[in-house]
């Protein structure tokens, strides 16, 4: 899976960007639950960000959840995306209802949190399931993973979906098959978030520090 998302994050990066992926050694096999997200936030921030930093310009959370997004906010000087948020966010330029294409049920309720947690419920179409786990699509066939994805992608053009969003990293690269198949565009979220980083840095901008995101004196990490 690791593969699939270096492979879908360098096809979209400018030539003169560099994209170092990482992912923590000890932690959940794949994130789909409250407890996974912090868990896997822990384990990213001692064994991710602690090693390099200083020697990056972004980052980028390459899962949908965008587990621990608010947390490296407020601790970091720089630009935090994940690929949840800018995905979704991107969609909404592209049609007025989106649909995420989930892997799991358990997955919908954690997205439809996430949307409202967001405040991006309003444009949402519906979020459709797989009917899998992340890790059984780490161990499928590009085929395998095809069929439910396209049926997924039916079911949510059906309910008024204009924009379909891959709805996990472990989906990276499949935006172009399906977006054929369904004749809709479709969002790889890896992308989604590479691109809106590389933007926002060349923009000179970074993280607010009023409010939500103000730096408190007392946090060390």
């Amino acid at each position: 899976m690791t593969s699939m998302i270096e492979r879908s994050a360098k096809m979209v990066a400018s030539k003169d960007v560099e994209i170092i992926v990482k992912n923590p050694e000890t932690g959940p096999e794949a994130i789909e639950s409250f407890m996974d997200e912090n868990v896997s936030t822990i384990n990213v921030i001692k064994e991710v960000i602690r090693p390099t930093l200083g020697k990056v310009d972004a980052v980028v959370i390459a899962c949908f959840d965008d587990p621990g997004m608010y947390a490296l906010r407020e601790i970091l000087d720089i630009p935090v995306l994940g690929i949840g948020e800018s995905s979704v966010l991107m969609s909404l330029v592209l049609g007025w209802k989106f649909s995420i294409l989930a892997v799991s049920e358990k997955a919908i309720p954690l997205m439809e949190n996430m949307l409202y947690r967001y405040g991006l419920e309003k444009r949402l179409a519906s979020i459709e399931s797989m009917k899998l786990s992340v890790v059984d699509v780490d161990k499928m066939s590009e085929e395998e993973v095809l069929k439910p994805l396209i049926k997924a992608g039916e079911q949510a053009r059906m309910k008024g979906a204009e924009v379909l969003i891959l709805g996990c990293a472990g989906l990276a690269g499949y935006d172009e098959k399906l977006s054929k198949k369904i004749n809709l565009p479709v969002i790889d979220p890896v992308k989604a978030g590479v691109k809106l980083a590389e933007s926002i840095l060349q923009m000179g901008l970074t993280i607010s520090r009023a409010g939500l995101f103000s730096k408190l004196v007392h946090s060390e990490w």
